[in-house]
């Protein structure tokens, strides 16, 4: 079931799709707890077919981070596959711990303030 009802995060990350042997980069547009939509070019990818998406990013104090999801196809056009992120439970921790990275990264910056 295709979940677009879940609050989406916009984003420009670059990731890493993986399926058997046959890899692709592609740049991550938008995500929730639930599913992907990815930008990628000549992709063949199918309908309902499992992939994996890998992520590497770094928070605001610079601590690096890698993720890795399964997903399935849900839907696809010539440059773009949205993804269903597969699990036992969804939401996985680490797509909520994913989420909260990205939130942090879109928080304007706290002006520092003078002592005395």
């Amino acid at each position: 079931m295709e979940h677009r009802c879940s609050p989406r995060i916009n984003t420009d990350l670059r990731v890493r799709l993986n399926r058997n042997k046959h890899q692709c980069n592609g740049r991550l547009r938008n995500c929730s707890t639930l599913g992907f939509y990815i930008e990628v070019d000549n992709h063949d990818y199918s309908l309902h077919q499992l992939i994996t998406v890998d992520i590497a990013l770094c928070d605001i104090d610079g601590n690096a981070y890698s993720f890795v999801f399964e997903g399935r196809i849900v839907r696809k056009g010539q440059h773009f596959i949205a993804l269903e992120l597969e699990a036992e439970q969804l939401p996985t921790p680490s797509a909520v711990s994913f989420i909260e990275l990205l939130k942090q990264a879109q928080q304007p910056a706290q002006p520092q303030r003078r002592l005395g």
